[in-house]
């Protein structure tokens, strides 16, 4: 299934064997980045699939880390809940819940 908003990149979803593939596809240049072995804080977003996700709302709220969204339903995926937190190192976290 692919999402292609006017407004932002477009994603295409696949479900896999156990596991959903999420690819995202800018519509401009993004800055490429050469890393070494040890270089931190180059990625930009992972995901996290969870069965409860105001659970880990409220464990991510006493830990004092930031959020770019709350957790909110995604109607063109499904109504799928999405969570999108800040790590200390302001890495991009999304959290999933089906």
């Amino acid at each position: 299934m692919s999402i292609r908003p006017a407004w932002g990149p477009a994603l295409h979803l696949y479900q896999l064997p156990g596991a959903k593939l999420e690819l995202i596809e800018y519509k401009t240049e993004q800055k490429r980045i050469q890393a070494g072995n040890t270089d931190t804080g180059i990625y930009r977003h992972i995901a996290l699939r969870v069965d409860d996700i105001k659970e880990v709302e409220a464990r991510c709220e006493k830990a004092g880390y930031g959020f770019n969204l709350k957790p909110t339903a995604i109607e063109q995926l499904g109504g799928m809940v999405v969570m999108l937190i800040v790590d200390p190192n302001g890495v991009e976290i999304e959290i999933i819940q089906d």
